[in-house]
């Protein structure tokens, strides 16, 4: 077996420089720098006998975020179905 892990990787940089008198006729200087780097997991092909099959890896935090949302929606469809209900008993 074969195990081939897919990432999506992205990059960045930067830069600078500066020199030169300010307005007041004081000394200026400048620097820069930067750098990033990401990499966020997205599976892996398994090959095995042969044949190839594709396993995606499972965001947690996504999966935790939508079933908060689905939840919150919920508890605001009961909260107004609840206030529904006692202004036609009330």
């Amino acid at each position: 077996m074969t195990v081939v892990p897919v990432a999506r990787v992205s990059g960045g940089g930067g830069g600078g420089s500066g020199s030169g008198p300010d307005e007041e006729g004081h000394e200026a200087s400048g620097t820069g720098g930067g750098v990033g780097l990401s990499a966020k997991p997205l599976g892996v092909y398994v090959v095995r006998d042969g044949r190839v099959s594709w396993r995606p890896a499972l965001d947690l935090n996504k999966v935790i975020i939508g079933g908060q949302i689905v939840m919150v929606a919920a508890l605001l469809v009961l909260r107004a179905l609840i206030k529904a209900r006692a202004r036609t008993q009330g």
